[in-house]
């Protein structure tokens, strides 16, 4: 058997510059491989195993901004565009990216232009994606860039619920990254009795008042509902 070759490493400056990016700074006790200490155990056996000159915990990171900021290219393999990654996702996004026939990256304005100081925008999400009903596009970008979307589009289809029992405005707990706020134990939906929410969801609401939990199907039945009431008035 050949003996392991390290692959080329990344510098330094290359790494500090890299984590300027967005990666997430914690995630769920109840994602698979997570530590008791907090730290991916596939991670450190990487480490270990390829004797990788990074502790795991900066690895870690490494990946996640890989992860989380990359963009595919004409092979399908992944690349980091280190000013384009700091581009917003919306789901109505006021910018656009391709490759052409040369296979240059390029990041494009839309038709509607871009108004002098407004954020530049693009889909994380693919064109057809971007068809699906607002509840799948919120579950997909919850579970694949861990945040709840708010961008014009989505609050124009629909908004964080209110708690039925309270009338409070509900919290928004992304399953890979938010704690169930009952420890140990799993979060249960309280209208419809889903159990382990944050097994099949991304994210649910809860109601830190009275500890009320809404599944995202509850919540827009909800909203429909209250869209009718209203309209019957």
């Amino acid at each position: 058997v050949e003996p392991w070759e390290l692959p080329p490493q990344i510098s330094d400056e290359v790494q500090a510059r890299i984590l300027q990016l967005f990666y997430p700074d914690i995630v769920s006790s109840k994602c698979p491989g997570r530590e008791k200490n907090g730290q991916d155990s596939a991670a450190v056996q990487m480490v270990e195993r390829f004797g990788l000159l990074c502790s795991a915990s900066k690895f870690e990171k490494l990946v996640m901004v890989f992860k989380f900021n990359s963009f595919y290219d004409k092979n399908d393999g992944l690349v980091i565009y280190f000013a384009s990654s700091f581009c917003n996702h919306s789901c109505s996004p006021n910018c656009w990216w391709q490759y052409d026939d040369d296979g240059c990256f390029s990041l494009l304005v839309g038709d509607v232009g871009v108004r002098e100081g407004e954020h530049l925008s693009i889909s994380y999400l693919s064109s057809k994606d971007l068809e699906r009903p607002m509840a799948l596009r919120r579950q997909d970008l919850a579970r694949g860039w861990l945040f709840f979307c708010t961008c014009s589009q989505c609050v124009a289809e629909g908004v964080v619920p209110f708690c039925p029992t309270c009338g409070e405005l509900a919290d928004i707990l992304i399953s890979s990254v938010d704690e169930s706020p009952y420890g140990e134990c799993n979060i249960n939906c309280d209208i419809c009795g889903k159990e382990d929410v944050s097994c099949f969801d991304a994210y649910s609401f809860h109601c830190a008042r009275c500890h009320m939990d809404i599944c995202p199907a509850c919540a827009y039945v909800q909203r429909a509902e209250s869209a009718l009431e209203h309209g019957a008035k």
